[in-house]
């Protein structure tokens, strides 16, 4: 079946509101609905050749050539993304002749390039080659190879490139001793990857226990597995927590519970080693996001459950925003959901129908709403006119 989704691109807000467009060459093929979430921004892949970000713009991370205030649509002309994702300020998007093309700060290198000042529009990162899948962190990006490496670059401060190394920031590098990955995912300041035999490796900051070694405190600068994990099929790091979807469709967290964002009432706020989440009356997860202190599942019913912080309406379930909930508890109103992503605060989903819908922390725009309040239940993006996918 032909994935297409129409893009109008609209400006919703106020204050001189517009949309802009680059052209970047690149191949054109039949176009997928994806949708990657940042710290302050969201973004979707849109039709045969465009990708739209909107929400902050101070560092381009939308991908304008020019900075913008946080009332624009940015459309860029990028073809055949396979997969897209936003750190703090940058967004990073692979594509299906494996390459991966960041933009927005480079403070530290989070582009691929040298560290400096300047933000720019789409990048290529040099040296990455075979590139199926991208995840960003706060300040530093990793790319799955097809080849089962991983390469990383950017910030290096907890050793979360996991070379080995102890330089403060790196142009792209290939993660020591993986030879076989399946999945990787990018937190805040760490990172971790799914092998092939279901095993977990993780790497870079642990002062919360985010690495599932059994301890906390000090930082790794290479791959080590998580405890007591051995069926993982994907992976999800956070702020300072991670999640696995295990071979059952049952889901493990381990690392900070400080907002219970690992799904149970615990009675601690670290814990540091794999924890098995059941998720009330739902058989299976099939894809697992976490936010900064939330955490999200799409579930084969095409639901989505979350748990954890919700002073920002980040959990979409329409209760007040000042509940935290350890049990995961169902998103309001969504069905029929293909796939989701979730930022710092917020959580994006994109329908079969082709919709896109956003709910949480909103000052930026980051959720799609005019006004630039917090949205506790799932905000409808008005940018896209659905159709069928």
């Amino acid at each position: 079946m032909k994935h297409t989704l129409t893009v109008v691109a609209l400006a919703l807000f106020s204050a001189a509101g517009c949309n802009t467009t680059y052209d970047l060459d690149s191949p054109k093929i039949p176009g997928v609905g994806l949708v990657g979430v940042g710290h302050t921004q969201s973004c979707a892949v849109l039709g045969e050749s465009e990708v739209t970000c909107w929400g902050q713009n101070e560092y381009m991370q939308l991908g304008a050539v020019q900075p913008t205030p946080e009332d624009f649509f940015v459309t860029l002309k990028l073809a055949d993304a396979t997969s897209i994702a936003g750190g703090e300020f940058h967004t990073c998007a692979s594509f299906v002749d494996g390459t991966v093309k960041c933009w927005g700060r480079n403070d530290v290198g989070q582009l691929g390039k040298e560290p400096s000042d300047t933000t720019e529009g789409p990048f290529q990162v040099p040296k990455v080659e075979g590139a199926i899948k991208v995840s960003a962190g706060q300040s530093h990006a990793c790319a799955l190879l097809q080849t089962g490496k991983i390469k990383c670059w950017g910030a290096n401060t907890n050793a979360q490139l996991g070379y080995g190394g102890d330089d403060e920031t790196s142009p792209a590098v290939v993660v020591s001793g993986l030879t076989d990955a399946v999945d990787v995912a990018a937190g805040w300041n760490h990172t971790c990857a799914v092998l092939g035999s279901g095993s977990v490796q993780c790497w870079g900051n642990n002062q919360d226990g985010q690495l599932g070694a059994g301890d906390n405190g000090g930082n790794r600068g290479t791959p080590g597995a998580a405890s007591d994990v051995n069926d993982a099929t994907h992976v999800a790091c956070g702020g300072s927590h991670t999640c696995v979807i295990r071979q059952s469709g049952q889901v493990m967290c381990w690392g900070n519970n400080g907002q219970r964002q690992i799904g149970l009432d615990l009675g601690q706020d670290v814990w540091f080693t794999p924890v098995a989440v059941n998720v009330p009356e739902i058989s299976t997860a099939a894809q697992i996001v976490l936010g900064e202190e939330h955490s999200c599942v799409l579930l084969e019913d095409q639901t989505i459950a979350c748990w954890g912080r919700n002073d920002s309406g980040q959990l979409g379930n329409g209760a007040p925003r000042t509940d935290v909930f350890p049990p995961p508890r169902l998103v309001g109103g969504l069905t029929n959901v293909l796939q989701i992503a979730s930022g710092g605060n917020h959580t994006c989903a994109i329908r079969d129908t082709g919709e896109v819908f956003c709910w949480g922390y909103n000052e930026f725009g980051q959720v799609g709403e005019a006004d630039l309040t917090n949205r506790t239940a799932p905000f409808e993006v008005p940018l896209i006119q659905p159709q069928n996918l």
